[in-house]
């Protein structure tokens, strides 16, 4: 049955690729370690309900933003050790949040999360500082290790 928020197959199919991605074990090994901040930003909240459920059972404090209005301050404030952005949204979309940032010398890793497969706005999020791009509905399987990958060179560990 579908779930209220995520209607269609693909995103039961997203969800469990997202919940197979992660590296549980890597998560829990570091006991001991403070736990590493993620901020997810996107306009979709049912793709913040799915990243939510996937990343709460994996050590990871999530933090959520669904518009991007006072996102690069909270960024500037609170300096997650992580940030997770979506490009298309509405006011400044992500491309500009991750210009701003890295404006404003905040150098912890910054991953674009989205549904564009344009090779344009790919070369643009590297170009403004973005870390890894990775395409919601192609490369999903792929979050976890690359949360894991940044989150371990950040600060030695989950």
């Amino acid at each position: 049955m579908p779930h209220k928020y995520c209607p269609g197959r693909v995103c039961l199919d997203i969800f469990f690729i997202l919940l197979l991605s992660i590296n549980y074990q890597a998560l829990t090994s570091d006991y001991g370690r403070a736990v590493k901040t993620i901020l997810y930003v996107d306009d979709s909240e049912e793709m913040i309900e799915l990243v939510q459920l996937v990343l709460s059972r994996s050590g990871y404090q999530l933090l959520t933003l669904s518009d991007t209005e006072n996102t690069v301050d909270y960024i500037l404030e609170n300096k997650p050790d992580l940030v997770i952005l979506d490009i298309n949204m509405p006011g400044m979309d992500g491309i500009e949040v991750v210009r701003n940032v890295r404006k404003q010398q905040f150098t912890n890793p910054i991953i674009m999360f989205t549904a564009s497969t344009s090779e344009r706005d790919k070369e643009k999020a590297f170009q403004a500082g973005c870390d890894e791009y990775i395409v919601k509905d192609l490369e999903m399987q792929s979050l976890g290790p690359v949360l894991d990958s940044y989150l371990r060179k950040a600060g030695g560990g989950v």
